[in-house]
């Protein structure tokens, strides 16, 4: 038996290894879609903040001393922050308070609300290495143009409370920094890729160090706000998942979805049976 287990464990770290980037999308339509291509919320929907709320299994965590001046907790001033770096008013602050949900797979998340939740018991399709993931559902706009991009539909954040603690205390060395996660998953729930130059200091770089805490859009976040909601970018007017004219192009308007990952800082977890064997 302890063979077998060792079999598998050396599966796992194969697996692991092998495993590359922290972004997904799959493919609406029956044509590619390109790397880089842009994913944003239309003028239209952005014509009201959008109402991400906030799940109560993080709001009963909080204490006083968390709130900020206005009364906000934590998650409510992360979204101010992204509020402050465009002319748009990305997220609704403060933030109605919803039950947490506990669906088995993150499709599921797709329903009548856009909330941040915690699961503790994470996703068969999602790497144990994500402290969190931002899901959205969209569709093509442009499709086959220079200018194609993704129309957002739908978003929520899922932060892995199964193999992670997370702490809003900043000198707390054993957990990650919950202000930290939740600026960067609501970078990518307005659209924001991750940054990968490390030379730039950003919030939406792909990885976090337990140690570290990163609670500033810094100049190259504003930057990529402004890139991706720039004056004249070809948005929609919002709604529905085609267009009522017949368009040339059978994959315009075709569903997408997809998921962006924040990484660890290079821990894998791996589990037998729901049970935690190996940390690495």
């Amino acid at each position: 038996m302890r063979y077998i287990t060792l079999i598998l464990l050396l599966g796992f770290l194969s697996s692991c290894l092998q495993k590359q980037g922290t972004a997904k999308i799959s493919t609406g339509g029956s044509g590619p879609i390109a790397a880089g291509t842009p994913i944003r919320w239309s003028a239209a929907t952005l014509a009201a903040p959008l109402d991400l709320k906030t799940s109560d299994s993080f709001t009963n965590d909080f204490a006083a001393a968390d709130l900020d001046a206005d009364g906000d907790h934590p998650i409510d001033q992360m979204g101010k922050l992204w509020n402050d770096s465009h002319s748009y008013t990305f997220l609704k602050v403060p933030s109605d308070t919803v039950g947490n949900l506990a669906y088995g797979d993150v499709s599921s998340f797709r329903d009548g609300q856009m909330g941040i939740y915690k699961s503790f018991t994470w996703f068969s399709n999602v790497s144990s290495s994500a402290l969190a993931i931002t899901q959205f559902f969209g569709f093509r706009r442009n499709v086959g143009t220079s200018s194609e991009y993704v129309e957002l539909q739908h978003a929520d954040i899922i932060v892995n409370y199964r193999d992670y603690n997370f702490s809003t205390d900043t000198t707390d060395n054993n957990a990650y920094d919950l202000h930290s996660v939740i600026l960067h998953e609501q970078g990518h729930l307005i659209g924001l890729p991750h940054n990968w130059d490390w030379a730039q200091p950003s919030i939406m770089q792909p990885f976090l160090g337990i140690t570290e805490n990163k609670r500033t859009v810094t100049a190259a976040d504003v930057a990529s706000v402004a890139d991706l909601y720039y004056v004249g970018a070809p948005l929609t007017g919002g709604g529905g998942g085609g267009f009522a004219a017949y368009s040339p192009n059978p994959d315009e308007g075709a569903e997408v979805s997809g998921t962006f990952e924040l990484r660890a800082d290079g821990s894998c977890h791996h589990y037998i049976n729901n049970e935690k064997v190996l940390v690495h």
